[in-house]
C-alpha cells in the first residue's frame, strides 16, 4: 500500500510594506484646496504656472516682496514627511526596489526604436501604468501615466511630475555655474553666437542663490567651473584623497561635487536642516537639507501670507487683453472636474519646464498671434533641450554622427561640397582637399553649400581631419605618429577593385586599411588551472596555487 501523499498549502506572497503608502489624506486635501480657489477668490497681481525650480523661486521672490500671487499646480500637494523615503532599506521590500509587476519605466533606449505615443504601444500593454526613465519604487507617484498623457512626434524623452515642486524632489543635485567659456563659447570654437549677456552680468545672481538655498562645495580658482559661496564641502575618503594628490602632479584638479546640499543649516528657513549623511538624496530628502522647491521656496513664500497655491490646475493657454494686447491671465482645467475656469491677473509668468511653457504658448492663439504667443519668428517649439540624458565622444575609424555639432545634416556625399579649383593636399597619410575660396569668419568657405567643411579643424589639442570620399562622410583625428601600419592611408592611383596584400585591406571606395602590429601580451606565465589566481603581473583574486588544498583542486578540475 503507498503511502497517502501529504498536501503542504502555499505559503501567501509576502507583503509589501513599501506599497500601502496612504496618498488618500494628501490627494483628499488637494482636491478640498483646489475646489475651494475659484476665479472670484481673487485678485492676484501675478500668477504663476509651475510649483519646481523656476515657479517656486518667482513665486518666492514676488511674495516676500509683498505681491499677491497665485501658484497653479498641474499636480496634487505633498506629503514630504510620508513620501521621502530616504531611509528605507533595501530588505524592507520583497521587491528589493524595483518596481511593482504591473508597472513598468520606459528604457533610454526605447525611446528611439519604440513608436509614439508609448503609451498606446502594444509591446506595454500588459502594464498598468508607463512612466518615464526616472520613475522608480520611490518616485512612481510622482510621475505621469503615459498610457494616461501620451505624446506623440519627436521621440523624446519627456519627464513630468505632477506634484508640488515637480522634478526639484528628486533632481540630481548638481550645482555648477554657468561660466564665461559657456556664454562666449562661439568665440572660442567657432560655432553658434555668443550670449548676448556675459558670466560677470549673472554672477551677483547666483550669489544670492546660493546664499539662499545652501550650496556644498570648495573654491578652487578654476575658470571652467567658476567659485561660488559655498558651505562645507562632501569630505573625501583615502582613495579619493590619493587620486587626488596623484593626478595634481600632472596639473589636473579633482574636486569634490558642488551639489545643492545645505551641510551647515539655514538660519533663514525653519523647513531645513543641514546634511546629516545618512540617506539616498535621489528619493527626496526628509530632513530637507538638499533643494527641494517645496521646502525652500513655496511654504516660505507661503507663510508670508501672500501666496496661494491652487493645486490640479492645468493651464491651457494664456489670453489677452483685447484692448492692451497684453497677457490678462490664463484658461485652466481642473484636473478633476475638468471645468474650465479663466483666473486673472495683471502679469503671468510660465515656470512649468520647457516643454509645457511651450505648449502654452503654442495654444495661446489670438488675431495679434495666429501661429501662437511669442512665435512670430515660427521657431517657437524647436530646438529645445530640456535635460541630457547621456554624453558620449566618439574616437577611432568609425562613421561620422548623422548630425554635424551645430546641428545640421550631415551630408553623405562630398563631392557636391568640393570646389573644382580646390587643390588635393596631404597630411599625416590623409589626402583631402581643401577649397580655394574665401572663408568667413566662421570659417566656412563662403562660396561652398551650407553643408560644405573645412578639411580640418583644430579643438585644443586635437585636429580633426576630414574626409572627401564620395561614398562616405567619415571623420578621421589626426594621428600623433605618422607610421605606415598605424593610420590609413589612400594609395595613388588605387582602383575599387584593388586586390587585399598581406595586412591591409583596400575597400571599394579606394582607401587602404593597415593593421597595426599586435598589442605585445603580458609575458608572465600562465597560472595552473587549479588554481583561482590569475597571471602573477596582476592582481591575485584568490588563494594562490601553493596554498590551494588538494580536494578543492579536485573539485575545480571536475567542474
Amino acid at each position: 500500500m503507498q503511502p497517502k501523499r501529504q498536501t503542504v498549502a502555499a505559503e501567501p506572497a509576502p507583503v509589501d510594506k513599501t506599497l500601502d503608502l496612504d496618498l488618500l489624506a494628501i490627494t483628499d486635501e488637494s482636491r478640498k484646496l483646489a475646489a475651494s480657489i475659484k476665479p472670484s477668490s481673487g485678485p492676484w497681481d501675478v500668477i504663476v504656472v509651475g510649483s519646481g525650480a523656476s515657479g517656486g523661486m518667482a513665486a518666492f521672490q514676488l511674495a516676500t516682496a509683498g505681491i499677491k500671487v497665485l501658484m497653479l499646480e498641474a499636480g496634487r500637494m505633498l506629503d514630504h514627511k510620508a513620501e521621502y523615503r530616504t531611509m528605507e532599506w533595501p530588505y524592507a521590500s520583497p521587491r528589493r526596489g524595483r518596481l511593482p509587476g504591473d508597472h513598468r519605466a520606459l528604457q533610454a533606449a526605447e525611446y528611439n526604436f519604440y513608436d509614439r505615443p508609448y503609451g498606446d504601444n502594444p509591446a506595454f500593454a500588459k502594464y498598468k501604468k508607463l512612466a518615464s526613465y526616472t520613475s522608480n519604487t520611490f518616485t512612481r507617484n510622482w510621475v505621469v501615466n503615459e498610457k494616461e498623457h501620451p505624446t506623440t512626434g519627436t521621440p523624446y524623452s519627456w519627464v513630468r511630475a505632477r506634484v508640488l515642486g515637480g522634478k526639484t524632489n528628486y533632481w540630481g543635485r548638481v550645482a555648477i555655474r554657468y561660466g564665461p567659456l559657456q556664454f562666449k563659447a562661439a568665440s572660442r570654437d567657432g560655432f553658434d553666437v555668443d550670449w548676448p549677456i556675459g558670466y560677470e552680468d549673472v554672477s551677483p545672481y547666483y550669489d544670492k542663490v546660493d546664499l539662499l538655498l545652501g550650496c556644498s562645495g570648495t573654491k578652487e580658482g578654476l575658470i571652467q567651473v567658476p567659485d561660488g559661496i559655498y558651505q562645507r564641502p562632501m569630505k573625501m575618503n583615502c582613495v579619493e584623497t590619493h587620486f587626488k594628490r596623484s593626478i595634481a602632479k600632472m596639473g589636473r584638479s579633482y574636486i569634490p561635487g558642488r551639489c545643492g546640499v545645505s551641510t551647515e543649516g539655514q538660519l533663514n528657513n525653519k523647513y531645513r536642516s543641514r546634511c546629516l549623511g545618512r540617506g539616498r538624496c535621489s528619493r527626496g530628502c526628509d530632513v530637507n537639507a538638499n533643494f527641494h522647491s517645496p521646502a525652500a521656496l513655496v511654504y516660505p513664500a507661503r507663510d508670508t501670507g501672500n501666496l496661494t497655491i491652487r493645486p490640479y490646475s492645468v493651464v491651457s493657454e494664456v489670453f489677452l487683453d483685447e484692448a492692451t494686447g497684453k497677457a490678462a491671465g490664463v484658461r485652466v482645467i481642473d484636473a478633476n472636474t475638468k471645468e474650465v475656469m479663466d483666473f486673472k491677473a495683471r502679469v503671468v509668468v510660465l515656470g512649468a519646464g520647457t516643454l509645457d511653457s511651450t505648449r502654452i504658448l503654442l495654444n495661446s492663439k489670438s488675431p495679434q498671434h495666429p501661429n501662437g504667443l511669442g512665435n512670430s519668428s515660427g521657431l517657437m517649439g524647436c530646438y529645445l533641450s530640456e535635460h541630457h540624458m547621456a554624453a558620449s565622444s566618439r574616437c577611432g575609424w568609425g562613421p561620422s554622427p548623422r548630425w554635424t555639432t551645430d546641428g545640421r545634416p550631415r551630408p553623405t556625399s562630398r563631392a557636391s561640397a568640393t570646389s573644382p579649383t580646390s587643390t588635393p593636399t596631404s597630411s599625416a597619410g590623409i589626402t583631402s582637399r581643401v577649397a580655394a575660396a574665401p572663408t568667413s569668419t566662421r570659417g566656412w568657405p563662403t562660396t561652398c553649400p551650407a553643408s560644405a567643411r573645412p578639411s580640418s579643424r583644430t579643438y585644443g589639442s586635437t585636429t580633426l581631419r576630414f574626409s572627401p570620399s564620395a561614398a562616405s562622410a567619415k571623420c578621421f583625428p589626426a594621428r600623433r605618429t605618422a607610421s605606415p601600419s598605424t593610420r590609413r592611408s589612400r594609395t595613388p592611383g588605387a582602383s575599387p577593385s584593388s586586390a587585399s596584400t598581406s595586412g591591409s585591406a583596400t575597400t571599394r571606395s579606394g582607401w587602404r586599411r593597415t593593421w597595426p602590429t599586435p598589442q605585445r601580451r603580458c609575458s608572465a606565465p600562465r597560472a595552473r588551472r587549479t588554481s583561482r589566481s590569475i597571471r602573477p603581473c596582476c592582481r591575485r583574486v584568490g588563494p594562490s596555487t601553493r596554498s590551494a588544498p588538494r580536494a578543492w583542486a579536485r573539485t575545480r578540475r571536475r567542474r
